[in-house]
């Protein structure tokens, strides 16, 4: 009897034995599943916040990138972006960024349609440049910007070949930048220049007044160079060149629009932008209103009279025409024009009694009647800010 009641309670406590023993077991591994929870919770918070923390640095390395480009952009049209992958420090840990510029390295980007324009591709990477890297972030920045200072205009007139001027034709100078043309006080900086340093040719006759400086080809003498006759007058000095200014021509590879030809009494909203078309003529008292800063090149000829451009705000800079080839440029009619040409192997003729408010590059230029070139110095470096690059759009891309 005694044997039997020892037995049953030895069987009670080995039962709470195991029954502790199967509840210690189960407690710890409750347990052990809400720490590894806890662990991982701990890891994917510090995984996000380690790659948001790169998705950040990333993001303004490319930034940093496109800055760079820009700045190199300034004084180097021609520079193609960064070779490899750019660090902050010799550690090879920190953010970088990598930039290709289009052109001239357009491996895989479409060229911009204006010869101003390039296409930035700038990618910043962290912590490092391989995506093997923990936590690693990359962001891609396409933007576009404009080479403001590509053409300088520096002269109300320049022809490489020579200039003829006569009648009543007059250069001086204003800065649309200030204030408009103004009759009654302006600028004497309506500079003209030439290449040309052989004798004659540049001639002024009738009562043609220079209001600025007079420039010949290298090493031409410019009392041989430059013939007056008349009551023609230089206000400025005459002197030579140091060496010859290269104008060299412009293209776009935007479409065609065909030939852009108006006469009679119709009327042509031009969209702003830049546009690229075969020949271009006005006459009658048709007119071309730009609704905003344009670029035209031209791959023939150009006609422009009657009534002519109207262009946004009366702004030389928001105008400007580029002769692509060799196609004549004729001004005639009484409308004033206010924009740049750049036709520099061109020969450009102006025989009407409207004005023309900006510059004028070309190979040769005549001009007679009673037309006259106030020359708008906003046009200097292209009308460039002050790091002589725009930016025009930027955006965030996976490409």
């Amino acid at each position: 009897m005694k044997k039997g009641l020892l037995k049953s309670l030895k069987m009670i406590l080995d039962g709470k034995r195991g029954f502790i023993l199967i509840t210690s077991y189960l407690f710890i591994s409750i347990l052990s599943i809400f720490s590894l929870a806890l662990f991982s919770r701990g890891v994917v918070f510090l995984d996000n916040s380690e790659r948001y923390k790169n998705r950040v640095a990333a993001f303004h390395m490319a930034e940093s990138g496109l800055d760079q480009a820009m700045a190199q952009l300034a004084t180097n049209p021609n520079y193609e972006g960064t070779t490899g992958f750019v660090t902050l420090n010799s550690t090879n840990t920190q953010a970088g960024y990598t930039v290709v510029v289009c052109p001239p390295a357009c491996t895989g980007l479409t060229q911009p349609a204006s010869a101003d324009m390039r296409l930035i591709r700038s990618v910043g990477e962290a912590p490092g440049s391989s995506s093997a890297l923990r936590g690693y972030q990359s962001k891609t920045l396409m933007s576009y910007v404009q080479l403001n200072n590509s053409v300088s205009f520096d002269y109300a007139v320049f022809a490489s070949n020579g200039i003829q001027m006569s009648g009543n034709a007059v250069t001086d100078s204003f800065d649309s930048r200030a204030a408009p043309y103004n009759p009654s006080s302006p600028g004497t900086n309506g500079d003209i220049g030439t290449n040309n340093a052989g004798a004659h040719t540049v001639m002024m006759s009738g009562n043609v007044q220079v209001k600025g400086d007079a420039f010949v080809g290298p090493n031409g003498n410019p009392d041989n160079v430059i013939v007056m006759s008349g009551n023609s007058a230089i206000t400025g000095t005459k002197s030579a060149l140091p060496s010859a200014i290269d104008y060299a021509s412009k293209t776009s590879s935007a479409a065609s629009e065909g030939a852009l030809s108006l006469s009679g009494n119709s009327t042509y909203l031009l969209p702003e932008g830049i546009h690229r078309v075969s020949s271009l003529s006005i006459t009658g008292n048709a007119q071309i209103q730009a609704l905003g800063p344009v670029e035209i090149y031209v791959d023939g000829t150009v006609k422009i009279a009657g009534n002519g451009f109207a262009t946004q705000d009366n702004l030389p800079p928001n105008l400007r025409i580029y002769v692509t080839g060799t196609g004549s440029v004729s001004f005639s009619g009484n409308a004033n024009f206010h924009g740049a040409l750049y036709a520099p192997k061109s020969q450009v003729s102006n025989t009407g009694n409207g004005d023309i408010h900006g510059a004028v590059i070309a190979k040769d230029y005549h001009q007679s009647g009673n037309g006259k070139v106030h020359f708008d110095e906003a046009l200097k470096n292209g009308g460039a800010s002050a790091s002589g690059v725009t930016l025009k759009s930027w955006q965030e891309t996976s490409y």
